[in-house]
């Protein structure tokens, strides 16, 4: 299965339309580049594919339990490490989880022992 479908998207903005009729499919290991002149709609396109704009036409479809990360091409206010620790922030969510699955796995295999 697709990671993305994005299927007849458009977006305008009022009478500007910025882009129209766009389908594409991004696949599991796949690199993609988005190359075009100032002010073609890529950072539009980008926005809407990661769900930070609603399109104004067709849709894209993720595969379920997927995220995806989008970093500006402006600095987030916020920013207060590195280019490498902000980015790596995004994962604090999935590390913390990694943490207490590790406790836990440790807490089972303790009782394990103690009844063999």
């Amino acid at each position: 299965m697709s990671l993305m479908v994005a299927q007849g998207l458009g977006k305008s903005y009022g009478a500007l339309d910025v882009f129209d009729g766009i389908n594409c499919r991004i696949e599991q290991g796949d690199r993609i580049g988005l190359v075009g002149r100032n002010g073609e709609g890529k950072t539009t396109l980008l926005r809407v594919l990661a769900g930070l704009e609603a399109p104004s036409a067709g849709q894209v479809i993720g595969k379920r339990g997927s995220r995806i990360g989008y970093l500006s091409q402006d600095p987030p206010a916020a920013a207060t490490g590195t280019l490498l620790e902000d980015l790596l922030a995004v994962f604090a969510p999935l590390q913390a989880q990694q943490i207490q699955l590790n406790e836990l796995e440790q807490r089972l295999a303790t009782a394990r022992r103690r009844r063999t």
